[in-house]
């Protein structure tokens, strides 16, 4: 499991609610940057949770990493 928090610093003059860009493109960078420190392969993610924020103190990339050690492929999601 990858969760990803990116605080970008807020331009001076802007209108926008969240900083421009998408957030899957931000992952990208990171998860092949990681590869081969943190993972082998960015394939081997089962799961991954990405926020883009405006930065309240100083900028940057939060990277949280938990291995997943029970076999969960052969789980399926239900509808209560």
């Amino acid at each position: 499991m990858v969760i990803l928090a990116f605080e970008i610093e807020r331009p001076k003059t802007t209108k926008r609610e969240v900083p421009n860009g998408d957030v899957d493109n931000y992952a990208k960078l990171v998860l092949d940057c990681c590869t081969g420190f943190l993972w082998e392969d960015d394939t081997q993610i089962q799961l991954l949770s990405c926020q883009k924020n405006w930065a309240k103190d100083r900028p940057g990339i939060h990277v949280w990493v938990k291995e997943i050690t029970d076999d969960r492929t052969d789980q399926r999601f239900s509808g209560a």
